[in-house]
């Protein structure tokens, strides 16, 4: 079977469910072909006018030149062109001869700014008035539009609607498609309902183009009322986006207050669903509405929606990159919150705008404070003994306990304690990457909390904690899996993107890849992204980004493949402004770029870039990156064979490692480091060889139990170890 599928480029970004779809159809066939179709060259432009007209090559040399001229190849803007020039008696078909002739003078004496939009509009002006003002009116409800639909905003029956649409059919403007008529021809012409479709979006803006501005507002309200009145039961939601479309651009005429409160409530559900769409700029056009349509004392008047409306405005100013109007917007709603609860999702929204721009320490400090405003005190720098405190707490409430029972918990069902879960969640993942003390302590914090409170949407992410604690702490990763499996569980019962997200991401970074082989914990993090961008949650879409370009690299994907995932994280960045990305994407096209000798004549000189002191500066900021930093000189260190270099950037990385403990490069890191050990001993003086050999003894138990583990991951490289000790 053959699929042919067609789209314009420009009107497809990398976040629409089409491009989602093509790159999972690409991953899983290697048979699909994407063709992109530029305009005509000319010599396929004569042959194309020659083949229409049946004439030769040489006898239409200077029309042919013309007419590419005119229209640059663009198919449509030659079609357009030639039936002007034929309209106008300058094409014409001789009887007499028997073959088609032209007036190429006349031809060339045409307006020289005569462009496909002029061209269009000759047509237009050529029709009758009352069907020149019908498509205007057709051309403001959209592109493609039914009869009935037409003949209601129109005011009269469609059998006379037909009949004045049809000389805009007969100059090709508009095109009849398959509808009632078509499938029952036996129906009476009054009771069909017909589809119909401008030829072109060209068209339809040159139609658009002649209603007067004031004519067109009030046109598109009369729409827009038309269509609220005669929607079907149930479906306001499905078709509120459309809707509030023709509204918005008319609201000056809509005075009638209660009326504009309505639609600045229906302009308010339209921004969630073009959100959890991830259509980021056009919910924040919504919003933008509905705040223009609220009275100056909306806050006395109409509370409920002015928290609510702000919310989700400031929301999509951070998701659309305006992090400064969000930040006020932030304060103004947190100004006139009434409750602890309502402070609580502020402070919430505003850990995820600062984490998404590189403040992490705010982001913290503004969790930590809301959770204390909850009653709930959090260290900002946690003790052993808290941290120890925490964990005897998990092995006492898992004492009796089996880990599939976790699934079973009765529901959370105080409000307070709701959020507070919420709280925690977030803070584990904002906490991951430059505060690992804090986020080892959240993380069974947030576990327990959910086994003395019972579980609620965000609650399983503490259960995950436990996963991560089971694997890294008592190196139990099979234990690990099971809690990870009741996540997915919960996780499906709920169907939350918001913890979708969280879960996929933890699961694909932290926890698959210790029991099974690391392709797998990619599907997980590309579904991170997907339910990310349907929650608006970009922190947890800018880390997944980061770690599925991280494992392809560790996973010995081509190179060439890397340097296309690169640049496709580079246009990420531009979107989402994730620090934490740019500075790993960044790392990687250093280090691909050094070992394909993309901008460098030699890996030294690569290496030397590497390490260039922008590079450094950026990853300074964030613990995580600064860690994968040093591990990534240091394997292109020991591939040089500058073995006491790759020693020196190994160093750096050990107080580090406490940021990157529990994914895949912390394993990679240890087995650089053996290597490196292993490669360098004979020349180191016998006071490091004793220290060395210490560090590479709890090496090499470190990766023996992750081969026992999962061999498919690390049995090659605790058998390569092996066998490279030999030596020393």
């Amino acid at each position: 079977m053959l699929i042919v599928g067609a789209f314009r480029s420009n009107e497809i970004n990398e976040e629409h469910p089409l491009s989602e779809l093509i790159r999972e159809f690409r991953k899983e066939h290697s048979c699909g072909t994407c063709l992109l179709l530029p305009p005509l060259r000319r010599t396929e432009t004569e042959k194309l006018v020659a083949d229409m007209l049946d004439a030769r090559l040489g006898d239409m040399a200077a029309l042919c030149q013309y007419l590419y001229l005119k229209t640059g190849g663009n198919p449509f803007s030659l079609r357009q062109l030639l039936a002007l020039i034929h309209d106008d008696g300058l094409l014409y078909f001789s009887r007499q001869k028997g073959c088609w002739q032209w007036d190429l003078e006349a031809i060339q004496d045409l307006p020289h700014g005569e462009d496909v939009l002029e061209m269009i509009l000759r047509k237009i002006h050529r029709l009758p008035e009352e069907t020149r003002e019908l498509i205007k009116l057709a051309s403001c409800y959209g592109n493609r539009f039914d009869l009935k639909t037409l003949a209601a905003f129109w005011g009269k029956l469609a059998g006379s609607t037909a009949s004045v649409l049809m000389p805009s059919i007969h100059e090709g403007l508009v095109t009849k498609l398959a509808g009632e008529s078509d499938e029952y021809p036996g129906i009476n012409p009054s009771e069909r309902n017909i589809v119909y479709e401008f030829v072109h979006d060209r068209v339809q803006q040159a139609v658009y183009s002649l209603v007067d501005e004031d004519e067109k507002k009030k046109m598109h309200v009369m729409i827009g009322t038309y269509l609220m009145e005669n929607i079907p039961a149930g479906g306001i939601e499905e078709n509120i986006m459309p809707i509030m479309d023709h509204f918005n651009r008319g609201l000056e005429l809509i005075q009638d207050p209660e009326k504009r409160i309505r639609l600045a409530k229906y302009n308010l559900m339209a921004g969630r669903k073009a959100r959890a769409s991830a259509a980021y700029d056009s919910a924040l056009q919504y919003l933008k509405c509905a705040s223009m349509l609220v009275p100056d004392d909306v806050w006395e008047q109409y509370y409920s929606l002015s928290f609510d409306l702000y919310l989700e405005f400031a929301q999509a100013q951070y998701l659309c990159g305006e992090t400064e109007a969000a930040e006020k917007l932030f304060d103004i709603v947190l100004g006139k919150a009434k409750t602890v609860l309502e402070r609580a999702d502020v402070y919430g929204l505003k850990m995820i705008l600062y984490a998404g721009i590189g403040k992490l320490t705010e982001s913290v400090h503004t969790g930590i404070q809301a959770l204390r405003n909850l009653g709930l005190e959090i260290p900002v720098h946690p003790t052993t003994l808290d941290f120890l405190r925490e964990l005897f707490l998990y092995k006492w409430h898992m004492r009796k306990r089996k880990i599939e029972e976790l699934y079973y918990l009765p529901e959370m069902e105080d409000p307070g304690q709701k959020k507070i879960s919420e709280l925690l969640a977030r803070l584990c993942y904002v906490t991951m990457s430059s505060f690992p003390e804090l986020y080892s302590f959240i993380i069974i914090k947030t576990g327990n909390f959910a086994l003395r409170h019972g579980n609620s949407e965000a609650t399983h992410v503490g259960y995950l904690g436990y996963g991560i604690t089971s694997g890294i702490i008592f190196g139990n990763y099979r234990m690990g899996e099971r809690y990870a499996n009741v996540c997915i569980r919960l996780m499906e019962k709920y169907d939350r993107s918001s913890s979708k997200c969280i879960i996929y991401f933890v699961v694909g970074s932290l926890i698959f890849h210790w029991t099974r082989h690391a392709g797998y914990g990619l599907d997980y993090l590309n579904k991170a992204v997907t339910t990310g961008i349907e929650a608006g949650n970009l922190v947890i879409v800018g880390y997944a980004h980061c770690i599925l370009l991280e494992n392809q690299y560790i996973m010995g994907a081509p190179l060439e493949k890397l340097n296309d995932e690169i640049r496709e994280k580079y246009e990420v960045i531009k979107k989402i402004k994730h620090h934490n990305l740019m500075v790993n994407a960044a790392i990687y096209d250093s280090v691909v770029s050094a070992l394909t000798g993309r901008k460098t004549d030699s890996l030294a000189d690569g290496v030397e870039k590497l390490g260039k002191t922008e590079l450094l500066h950026l990853a300074q900021k964030d613990k995580s990156a600064l860690a994968t930093f040093y591990c990534c000189r240091m394997q292109m260190y020991f591939m040089m064979g500058d073995h006491r270099s790759a020693l020196s950037m190994s160093e750096k990385v050990r107080p580090l490692v406490g940021a990157i403990i529990g994914f895949l490069v912390y394993a990679e890191y240890f087995f650089y480091d053996s290597l490196t050990i292993t490669a360098a001993y004979k020349d180191l003086p016998k006071s490091e060889q004793r220290r060395y050999m210490k560090v590479l003894k709890g090496n090499m138990r470190k990766l023996k139990k992750w081969a026992q583990s999962c061999k498919e991951n690390f049995e090659h490289k605790y058998l390569l170890i092996c066998a490279q000790t030999v030596a020393v």
